[in-house]
């Protein structure tokens, strides 16, 4: 009886250790998790970070290759091959990290005899961007054919190809075309929301102008008023889908500010080319009209709107009065 009291007890006792260890890996794993979603908001805010750091970066290329700085360009191909190599050196597996450059140098050596002196740190930096190819006699080691470059360098990347293309005066018919594609791209869209949300606007206008015909009569009509409730379910209805659509007013105005910012530095960066000699391309034909004076139409009032005078005029007022 004895020996089956304390069997009991021990069973109770690893009943309870087994609670408390239960209890313990349950609050380990929520702390966990929430460390976790810690970590990928902070994730997240990183990414918006880097993404505003991109937009600046592509600006200030810009406007240093205008400028002709092209000595701060070189400095931030420097810095974008450091970043580049931290970046291999912290998240690349151990057999796909490329060599530094001074074994790349002392490869070079052995090649050709060694009867070369070592290359400068910054011309080895610069051979080793993704914005300039590397040399034909060297081979790749070590996985570098196959290396990936992760995070901010990928970034960076766009910004430096655009500031080299512009700053060594390498204006071409294609970085031109692609220019004039992306402002004929930016007008068509601007075009066809402000089309859509005018659509938007003339039907609740319609349903408003419906309410305000309403005769108004003083005593209760039950059909008067089941037809004033169905025209003002349709108006609330047709809004809510148009602010799903375009978002709020004040959505809409800072997306055509921005298109409208967009377009004026693109203005400028075709103006630039042409005044380097390089001949802009024909104006594309606009597809409803067949002809090519749809896009000048557009840009023309895009500019003024550029300019903040029609931004709020593009949102029509709409007053139900229900």
């Amino acid at each position: 009886m004895s020996s089956s009291l304390s069997s009991y007890d021990q069973l109770v006792c690893q009943v309870e250790a087994l609670r408390e260890e239960n209890s313990h890996l349950r609050r380990e794993l929520e702390d966990n998790s929430h460390h976790l979603s810690k970590l990928e908001n902070e994730t997240s805010d990183m990414k918006e970070v880097l993404k505003q750091l991109q937009g600046k970066l592509e600006q200030e290329a810009c406007t240093l290759a205008s400028a002709g700085r092209t000595d701060v360009l070189d400095q931030l191909k420097e810095l974008h091959m450091d970043l580049t190599n931290y970046y291999e050196l912290k998240y690349q597996p151990h057999n796909l990290r490329a060599p530094p450059p001074e074994s790349l140098a002392r490869t070079t050596q052995g090649s050709e005899g060694g009867d070369r002196l070592p290359l400068p740190s910054s011309h080895m930096g610069r051979g080793r961007s993704p914005l300039r190819g590397a040399p034909h006699q060297l081979p790749p080691v070590s996985g570098e054919g196959t290396a990936m470059h992760l995070g901010p360098p990928h970034l960076l990347e766009g910004a430096l190809a655009k500031a080299c293309a512009v700053g060594e005066g390498r204006v071409t018919a294609q970085h031109l075309d692609d220019l004039c594609k992306e402002r004929t791209m930016l007008l068509r869209e601007t075009e066809k929301e402000e089309r859509e949300r005018r659509w938007y606007y003339t039907q609740l206008q319609g349903l408003s102008q419906r309410l305000a015909e309403l005769p108004r009569i003083d005593n209760f009509s039950m059909q008067m008023d089941l037809i004033r409730q169905q025209l003002e379910f349709e108006a609330e209805q047709l809004h809510s889908v148009m602010e799903e659509r375009f978002g709020t007013s004040d959505e809409m105005v800072q997306r055509t500010q921005i298109r409208a910012a967009r377009l004026e530095q693109l203005e400028k960066e075709l103006q630039e080319a042409q005044e380097a000699g390089g001949p802009l391309p024909e104006p594309a034909l606009d597809a409803e009209t067949g002809t090519g004076e749809g896009v000048p139409c557009q840009r023309a009032r895009f500019e003024i709107l550029a300019r903040g005078e029609l931004v709020q005029a593009v949102i029509l007022p709409v007053t139900l009065k229900f």
